[in-house]
């Protein structure tokens, strides 16, 4: 399977994706009402994905060949607390959507 071919069936899968939208019109209200909150979490959820997918490599190309001495400088100490720092905060988000 060449390139071409993987980038026209992406293509199809995302353009059949965009007719989830117009399945939805036609869909019970009762129905749409049990889909929708998932669908729109997928949304959000894929949003942020293709963020943080294009920030990254973008990031790492800034940093360039410092990334490495930056890495050996950080502190045992500063990589606990940033990993603490950001279990909190995930374990705050996993919380208030159980509470929402």
């Amino acid at each position: 399977m060449d390139l071409d071919d993987r980038g026209r069936r992406g293509q199809a899968c995302l353009s059949a994706l965009a007719l989830v939208g117009a399945v939805m019109l036609v869909l019970p209200e009762r129905t749409l009402e049990r889909m929708l909150l998932p669908l729109v979490g997928l949304a959000a959820g894929s949003r942020l994905g293709g963020a943080f997918s294009h920030m990254l490599p973008e990031a790492v190309e800034a940093l360039g060949d410092d990334l490495p001495e930056l890495a050996s400088q950080t502190s045992t100490r500063d990589k606990v607390e940033t990993t603490a720092a950001f279990g909190f905060g995930l374990g705050i988000l996993l919380a208030a959507t159980r509470l929402g």
